[in-house]
């Protein structure tokens, strides 16, 4: 058993792309097709600091750089590095939120506490990933099903490992004084990455589309930018969508392996990535590209962005 597992671990190992890493300016993440394969994990540490720089948070929020330096490695090194869930995946969707800040869509909506409880769930959102999706935790009954229950369980143990770092004394972002207002909004955030709430909340959009609060709006931009890497040009998209995959095989090989299901009845990897192939196109036209759709029409400035998703439904 031990052997066929570290079977399948080596398989995803040896065929997921190397990175190859290279030195980065501003010009390199001042773009849609920003590329988090392309630098090493301290690139992207420090793209996250210069994020929150540029965005104004480090003044405005009066937050000590060497303390978010300290946060942003801490976050760090709290992801795993799973195929999909990983920093890169964290670095990619704070930057969208850093694009869409930079063309003014986010001051006339939040104040700066907002804008940075927005920043933070956006880097925090899949933080200690298990790589197991929540179906997995409930079907063998793991400590986080067991913790958290039937519904959003990951995203639950998502936002406290990030509320638990945000409340570290070796560093300081957020005034506990209001603790109950980043709480809150982490926990809201965090939760609405749940992909079992996406009917709602676009549902939610659809009907308050000319009237979304602060919070509804700071959702619908974080959800967006959750799947963003489907707006970032063909090969970062096809990348991530390969990562995507290669996460959902190690777990059904697991799976399989758990319930000792006969060698001859185990679906191949290539089957797997068949399957998954058409459902992946399937979510592109039912679930992304609406939910571009929506944006485009809450926000005029970001209209574009619905015609970069590649796969586009037609």
């Amino acid at each position: 058993m031990i052997k066929t597992i570290f079977s399948v671990c080596l398989m995803i190992i040896t065929t997921l792309q190397p990175i190859e890493a290279f030195a980065m300016d501003q010009t390199s993440y001042n773009s849609w097709s920003f590329n988090v394969f392309a630098y090493d994990l301290q690139d992207l540490e420090d793209a996250v600091f210069c994020f929150f720089e540029e965005a104004g948070l480090i003044k405005e929020c009066a937050i000590d750089p060497v303390d978010l330096k300290k946060y942003i490695a801490a976050v760090k090194d709290n992801y795993e590095e799973r195929p999909y869930h990983n920093f890169r995946h964290a670095v990619e969707v704070t930057h969208f939120i850093y694009m869409v800040d930079k063309r003014g869509a986010l001051r006339s909506r939040l104040n700066h506490k907002k804008r940075l409880y927005l920043f933070l769930a956006a880097l925090n959102h899949d933080i200690a990933h298990p790589g197991k999706t929540a179906k997995y935790q409930k079907m063998f009954s793991s400590e986080l099903y067991e913790k958290y229950g039937d519904t959003s369980l990951l995203e639950k143990y998502h936002t406290e490992v990030a509320c638990a770092l945000l409340e570290d004394p070796s560093w300081k972002i957020v005034s506990f004084q209001d603790k109950k207002g980043y709480t809150t909004w982490l926990e809201a955030l965090i939760l609405s990455t749940d992909m079992q709430l996406h009917t709602h909340y676009v549902d939610l959009f659809k009907k308050r589309i000319d009237n979304l609060s602060p919070l509804e709006y700071s959702i619908l931009l974080l959800k967006c930018a959750d799947l963003s890497q489907l707006i970032r040009g063909k090969e970062i998209g096809e990348k991530w969508v390969f990562r995507l995959r290669k996460e959902l095989y190690l777990e059904k090989a697991e799976e399989m392996q758990r319930k000792h299901q006969p060698l001859q009845e185990r679906i191949s990897e290539a089957d797997f990535f068949a399957q998954e192939i058409r459902s992946q196109q399937d979510f592109i036209d039912q679930f992304a590209y609406p939910l571009y759709e929506i944006l485009s029409l809450v926000e005029s400035s970001l209209k574009d962005l619905k015609q970069k998703m590649i796969h586009k439904a037609e």
